[in-house]
């Protein structure tokens, strides 16, 4: 809203007449609810103060940013907890209003030795059906109302009166099209910015803080008509004479200057049978080298340098991308996946993908680059790049994340959750990667309450010792079932909501329990059968009566059952085997899922005939399931050599049925054997090194960092950290939702299902 200093001794000692008198600087803020939704709109120079909080809740501010922050934060934080610990459908802005916002607000106004929220807050919250759309508004003494159909935040309670009855006054306003709604907007807040120039005396206006419909109908004074509210908007923001309806929606929509808020419950959702799928890989590397100056971070970096400096496969990120990836950490590749160093470990993001097909090539792709990195360095011969999970050595686990685009309509709860928890349990059984023993230390950080301890030991009946191979390799680092953190207390569902997207329309299910899979069958599965069971989730359809009691130890028992047959413990007191729980899970996908693509029907027919083999020996799964054919080789090992399980041999054969390199890796050995199917040739693989899938927006991402290679950029990393305006002034930033090239408003891909290839080219061009 302003710039100058907070003065807090006047705001102590005079609130009502400082804050009267900060508020008649700021700009309006309108909301109204139209035909398809709701609109959230101001117009301001500066920091644009319109957010969304929770789903189908936006938040509008006037206020100092810092204020706003704050309380935005806070509400952030109770809609998580709420919405996580009890349900999406708990979190309500009446709940936010009255236990949130108006306590807090309440509170330091009325302390009169602590300064006050300079802070006026519209919460809108779209509702199932129009008529149940809210408005809330609360003054900065923590007074607050609720309407319907329109509200509005204005210097005082006079210019808040005069907004809304400037839209009330509009005939049929409730049922107007987007474009009619933004133009009315726009009115509707010309209408606010004008009565606060034309007023002089505002900190008078409003000396009572109750926003009441006594103070807003007693001023009578007409409203200006539409053209002088049209020049008067043209003229303090931007210049868009000559526009019809359609083009001034999306010219407010797109300027930078405006941040508006679309919310509709009545937008279909898209299409999920086709869903993005994103997979993420943690390297580990062996240096057979003992050289100082030979570490695996030391190695890690050359081959990272290599990439994007010799090769010149992506560009360099040249911002602060967190505390812990500074400048040239890493950077987007070609491919539009990228590269980089997370805790020293090589990491490879594949691009956005809505096919299995497509996945599976770029998985590998990632694979390949690094691979061909560590050749062209001349380290082939010391350095083994491995994909999995464990570090015999010193215990530390490597990460192997799935990520999945789902709706924000996911009932993403303890409850909803129910049934993915079970799924992703009992899954282990063809999903996993299989390993020597158990990690000998498996202390891990758990939450208690608010507090993270350390959790002790696994339980004492189950001597780890006697555990000479079980069939997941992160089953051992798993020691909570829901949690937010990646790096401590890695939980079975992981909570974060980071969706790198619209976040008005889909969340990111981002997964970290599962193992890396060498095998391009076992991958295609564990993403094919996981999208699935997240489309039985969306549509109410998943099995029911199937909660596990401790889904902890059920997944680290399953893992560890020298026997496999896999029993577990239901909530309801009964006992299924793995096997059977899956069984359901596939009834109801071939009941709901049947028919509707090819890839949905090929994993149908792979999930029942693999639980089929299941049954009858994991012999049969030699080549398809990377448990399995580590099992076999080993097995076939031991009876050759008359070898114990201890026998070190048998964990160095365990790395390199991981190991990358073409000639070593055993299990490509099983695929030039035949024993391995392939989903993919070594020529789409190659191909996938340098393009991207071309039906997400990878593909246009793609395109931007083929054009900055092109022009020469990428290779000039600050050292020191960026401040803000530092950042803006760098040659690029890219993220996965954006981009930002210097001279240029920021270009955001909201939308993961839209290419943006000619979008991107015809940005490029007017650069």
């Amino acid at each position: 809203m302003y710039e100058e200093p907070y003065r807090w001794i006047e705001a102590v000692g005079n609130r009502r007449q400082y804050l009267d008198e900060q508020f008649a600087k700021g700009s309006p803020v309108v909301a109204l609810a139209y035909a398809d939704g709701i609109l959230v709109l101001t117009a301001s120079r500066g920091t644009p103060k319109l957010y969304e909080i929770y789903d189908r809740i936006a938040l509008g501010g006037m206020g100092h940013p810092a204020d706003l922050e704050k309380l935005r934060f806070s509400l952030l934080e109770m809609a998580h907890v709420e919405g996580f610990n009890r349900s999406p459908s708990d979190v309500t802005g009446a709940r936010l209003m009255k236990y949130g916002l108006a306590p807090t607000i309440k509170q330091a106004f009325e302390e009169i030795y602590k300064a006050p929220f300079i802070a006026k807050i519209l919460l809108a919250e779209l509702g199932v059906k129009p008529e149940r759309n809210l408005f809330l508004s609360i003054n900065y003494d923590g007074n607050f109302e609720e309407g319907q159909g329109c509200a509005a935040l204005g210097a005082t309670a006079s210019v808040q009166g005069r907004m809304r009855r400037y839209v009330e006054s509009q005939p049929a306003f409730a049922q107007a099209s987007l474009a009619q709604a933004v133009e009315l907007a726009l009115c509707t807040w010309a209408v606010g910015s004008l009565a606060q120039a034309a007023s002089e005396s505002t900190a008078a206006e409003s000396s009572s803080t109750q926003l009441s419909e006594e103070q807003t109908e007693g001023d009578g004074s007409s409203l200006p008509d539409k053209a002088a509210l049209k020049s008067h908007w043209n003229v303090s923001c931007w210049s868009a004479e000559g526009l019809d309806r359609p083009n001034i929606a999306r010219f407010v929509l797109r300027n930078w200057a405006v941040c508006c808020l679309r919310l509709s419950a009545h937008r279909p959702p898209p299409n999920m049978l086709n869903r993005i799928f994103g997979l993420e890989t943690e390297y580990g590397l062996l240096v057979n080298q003992d050289r100082p100056d030979h570490s695996p971070s030391w190695v890690a970096q050359r081959i990272r340098d290599h990439i994007f400096h010799v090769e010149r496969r992506g560009v360099l990120d040249l911002h602060h991308r967190g505390h812990d990836e500074p400048p040239g950490n890493g950077g987007f590749l070609t491919n539009a996946g990228r590269i980089y160093l997370d805790m020293g470990h090589l990491e490879y993001a594949s691009p956005e993908c809505t096919t299995l097909a497509d996945l599976v090539a770029s998985d590998r792709a990632g694979d390949r680059i690094i691979q061909d990195a560590v050749r062209a360095l001349g380290l082939d011969e010391t350095v083994s790049l491995i994909k999995n999970n464990i570090d015999h050595e010193t215990d530390a686990t490597f990460g192997s994340h799935e990520n999945y685009l789902v709706t924000r309509q996911f009932p993403f709860s303890r409850r909803g959750l129910g049934p993915l928890v079970t799924f992703l349990v009992t899954r282990q059984v063809f999903t996993g990667a299989g390993r020597i023993g158990c990690a000998s230390d498996p202390n891990e950080w758990v939450q208690v309450g608010g507090l993270i301890l350390h959790r002790p030991g696994l339980r004492d009946a189950q001597d780890r010792s006697i555990v000479p191979f079980q069939i997941s390799q992160r089953a051992d680092y798993i020691v909570n079932d829901f949690f937010e953190w990646v790096q401590h207390n890695r939980a079975i569902v992981n909570t974060r909501d980071e969706p790198l997207a619209d976040p008005n329309q889909y969340r990111r299910i981002h997964l970290l329990c599962g193992d890396s899979n060498m095998a391009e069958y076992a991958t295609a599965l564990k993403m094919g059968t996981t999208g699935l069971v997240l489309q039985l989730i969306e549509a109410g359809q998943a099995p029911r009566g199937l909660g596990i009691h401790e889904p902890v130890e059920a997944l680290q028992d399953i893992s560890r059952d020298p026997d496999r047959r896999w029993i577990v413990r239901l909530e309801s007191g009964q006992s299924m085997s793995a096997i059977d729980i899956q069984e359901q899970f596939l009834a109801a996908a071939q009941r709901h899922c049947k028919g509707q693509d090819e890839e949905t029907d090929w994993v149908l027919e792979q999930w029942e005939s693999v639980l089929t083999d299941l049954r009858g020996g994991y012999e049969k799964l030699v080549g398809r399931i990377d448990w399995a054919s580590k099992l076999w080789l080993l097995e076939t090992y031991r009876e050759a050599e008359q070898c114990a399980w201890d026998d070190p041999m048998l964990k160095s054969l365990d790395l390199e049925y991981h190991n990358l390199h073409p000639e070593r890796g055993l299990c490509y050995g099983l695929e030039e054997e035949g024993r391995g199917p392939r989903l993919t040739t070594d020529k789409i693989v190659h191909l996938a090194q340098d393009h991207p899938p071309r039906n997400t927006r990878a593909f246009g991402r793609g395109e931007l960092v083929r054009h900055l290679l092109a022009s020469g950029g990428g290779g000039i990393v600050s050292d020191a950290p960026l401040d803000f305006e530092e950042q803006m002034a760098c040659e690029y930033i890219i993220n996965w939702s954006n981009f930002k090239l210097r001279g240029t408003a920021p270009f955001f891909m909201a939308d993961p299902f839209k290419t943006y290839v000619q979008d991107v080219r015809s940005h490029l061009a007017a650069r």
